[in-house]
């Protein structure tokens, strides 16, 4: 079977996750909404040659497609222009669907403002639970993690949701995924009450 991207992390990514149904081993986290966020360095990296960043938060355009296409690519190394194609038009400027993207306005006219993104999701009635927030999605480029913007991204997609409604924020990792569960965890999310299940139909 073709390697798919379920969760897989490459060790220099510290706030990338991407949801998919038919991942194996996985634990779902549960966040109630106003918590305490930390900011965390991972790896402890020297970011002192790229300038104090000004990060600044917005929902996504569909002119933001191209560069949200080549920042997943670079991390996953795998161009996925139909799936990010099908996103855009699933979540942008949709109502209870959140696309985010974090920007340095401070990195000059050579540099692609975009430096991260995430995506979610208010999910309603699946299997008795009651309306609640989904993050599927986290990315932050690789030179510009450690520097809080993977809390800053997930706070405003918390506040967005908070604003719609929503009480509790839930995710899913594998279990295996120390990188993001540690992320997460960090952010306040906790093991939720639901367990995955899965079969192959082959």
């Amino acid at each position: 079977m073709q390697q798919e991207i379920n969760y897989s992390v490459n060790r220099y990514l510290n706030t990338y996750l991407h949801m998919k149904r038919n991942i194996s081993s996985c634990q779902v986290f549960d966040f109630k909404i106003n918590p305490v966020f930390y900011g965390v360095d991972y790896e402890g990296k020297n970011f002192s040659n790229l300038g104090q960043p000004m990060i600044e938060t917005r929902f996504a355009i569909p002119g933001d497609l191209p560069n949200v296409i080549d920042l997943d690519s670079q991390i996953t190394t795998i161009k996925k222009i139909d799936y990010w194609q099908d996103t855009f038009g699933r979540f942008v400027g949709k109502k209870g669907r959140y696309f985010l993207i974090a920007e340095n306005t401070n990195g000059g006219e050579t540099e692609i403002p975009l430096v991260g993104f995430i995506v979610g999701e208010i999910r309603a009635w699946e299997f008795g639970s009651q309306p609640c927030g989904w993050v599927l999605t986290i990315l932050v480029k690789p030179e510009y993690q450690g520097r809080g913007i993977g809390e800053q991204l997930f706070e405003a997609i918390c506040k967005s949701m908070k604003d719609d409604g929503v009480q509790t924020v839930r995710t899913m990792i594998a279990r295996e995924d120390n990188l993001n569960m540690s992320f997460f965890r960090s952010q306040g999310m906790m093991a939720g009450p639901f367990i995955e299940l899965e079969m192959s139909v082959d």
